[in-house]
């Protein structure tokens, strides 16, 4: 009889702990933090290249209106959404790199990842440029701008100042695939270079003043060798 009273004690106390630590655990899963970024992944890649240096695919993206033939542009290509690429640029005259950020305003409002990264994944893309956040206070770049392709994100032109080097980028992918993903420049377009006569032939003054002092003296050789011939002709005669 005593053993079964203890069975039964141990069987009750069993039960009671087993219960307890069932309850237990959903608050303890519900403690641990998820990632903040569990769809995106974040990819470098180094350059140090210029957009006349890469695939030219200016009879593309010419055919957008968004085209000006004073800047370059770069296409960036990924299997999955972009959210946002920061590329690091060489500025003619400067001597310290360039931080360039550009981002999907609905997916990283003001170019930070939102609570809830994943919902503004239904919206079109809303591309923003602006200089990377730094210890200076940020200024708006004439000429830099980013525009989307296609309506998934996976394809955006960038917009810059002309002459500008890639050194490095760096870009957050949202995907819903094992592994990383991997992105790139699908091509570029590099600017037009500056002429003269309103988008005519290009002239430089140069070349009109030889062409011009060549002329005058053909012509005033014409006219010598003409009156010498004449000259002897008359004297002939007589």
């Amino acid at each position: 009889m005593r053993i079964s009273r203890l069975g039964r004690l141990a069987l009750v106390t069993g039960v009671a702990f087993v219960a307890t630590f069932s309850a237990a655990t959903p608050a303890m899963a519900e403690e641990i933090e998820p990632p903040k970024e569990p769809n995106a992944t974040l990819i470098e890649a180094h350059g140090n290249k210029k957009a006349s240096d890469l695939t030219n695919k200016c009879a593309e993206i010419k055919e957008y209106e968004i085209y000006d033939a004073k800047y370059d542009y770069w296409i960036v290509e990924a299997p999955a959404r972009i959210g946002k690429i920061q590329i690091d640029f060489k500025v003619p005259g400067e001597e310290e790199p360039l931080e360039v950020l550009f981002w999907d305003e609905n997916l990283y409002p003001g170019g930070e990842l939102p609570a809830e990264p994943q919902e503004g994944r239904d919206a079109a893309p809303s591309l923003k440029a602006q200089e990377a956040p730094g210890e200076d206070e940020e200024e708006d770049i004439p000429g830099l701008d980013a525009f989307p392709l296609n309506d998934d994100g996976t394809r955006l032109l960038v917009q810059t100042p002309a002459g500008w080097t890639l050194i490095k980028s760096q870009a957050w992918i949202l995907h819903d695939q094992d592994g990383n993903v991997t992105y790139k420049i699908g091509g570029t377009c590099p600017a037009a270079p500056p002429s003269g006569g309103g988008g005519g032939l290009p002239v430089t003054g140069m070349n009109v003043t030889i062409m011009v002092v060549a002329g005058l003296v053909l012509l005033a050789a014409g006219g010598a060798l003409f009156m010498v011939r004449r000259r002897r002709a008359v004297q002939f005669t007589v």
